[in-house]
């Protein structure tokens, strides 16, 4: 992977020209089926439910390329997390593989080089991983993609990926307290009178109140937001 300036020497806006230069491998469907270790019959279902992007086509033919796979291997690490594919979506997102993402990961690999803490951090945190070969790849871009938002503010690299460790670090510390809350407030006080319900189900079970988790977050964070916003806009009057 081509490497270009140091992380502190880097312009905001240079991920689009690093992209450029991450030469990439072009695979058949049966080639991509068999090194991803996937069939293409699964390979056409996750394109139709948008986890998976289409292929390159050149022509009359059709290529996948190494977003691909990265794609392809993230979904298939939540899937033995336990993860159904309504909940990868609601993880990964879906359409369209950001094209940038290659790049994204040569960012990080040089950021690697000086800053290796951090890596390990979205490591930790199931932001990244490395391959059995070394190589990184991002399992949750959105989040990648929030922290280098900062650096449109010129923010350098290593303090936006920072800042994305130190909330990460500050969430993980008390959200396992609200899974154990919200997962007790719905199973602790469920009614036997009326059948099994959730205790019969408890994949969904536990995703449910992820995903309740996960949306009451974004509200309260949303909503301290939009305070925040007004306080700014209140003192500049």
């Amino acid at each position: 992977m081509t490497v270009v300036n140091s992380v502190a020497n880097e312009h905001p806006n240079d991920l689009g020209a690093l992209s450029g230069e991450v030469v990439q491998r072009r695979m058949t469907v049966d080639e991509f089926a068999s090194h991803i270790g996937m069939s293409a019959r699964n390979i056409r279902a996750l394109q139709g439910r948008g986890l998976l992007p289409p292929p390159v086509r050149h022509g009359r033919r059709a290529f996948y390329l190494d977003h691909h796979v990265d794609r392809a291997e993230a979904i298939k690490d939540l899937q033995r997390q336990g993860f159904n594919l309504f909940a990868i979506g609601s993880v990964l997102g879906t359409g369209e593989t950001d094209p940038q993402a290659a790049a994204m990961v040569a960012l990080l690999d040089r950021l690697a080089s000086r800053y290796p803490a951090l890596i390990a951090a979205l490591q930790r945190h199931r932001i990244v991983a490395a391959t059995a070969d070394g190589q990184l790849r991002v399992i949750r871009p959105k989040a990648i993609q929030t922290a280098l938002a900062l650096r449109e503010l010129g923010v350098p690299l290593p303090a936006a990926i920072g800042a994305l460790v130190s909330v990460l670090n500050a969430a993980d510390s008390f959200s396992g307290e609200l899974l154990r809350v919200v997962h007790g407030e719905i199973v602790d006080n469920w009614d036997p009178s009326r059948g099994p319900g959730l205790g019969a189900q408890p994949m969904m079970r536990t995703q449910t109140v992820v995903t309740l988790l996960s949306e009451a977050q974004r509200v309260v964070l949303e909503n301290a937001g939009s305070d925040l916003v007004r306080g700014v806009l209140d003192g500049n009057r």
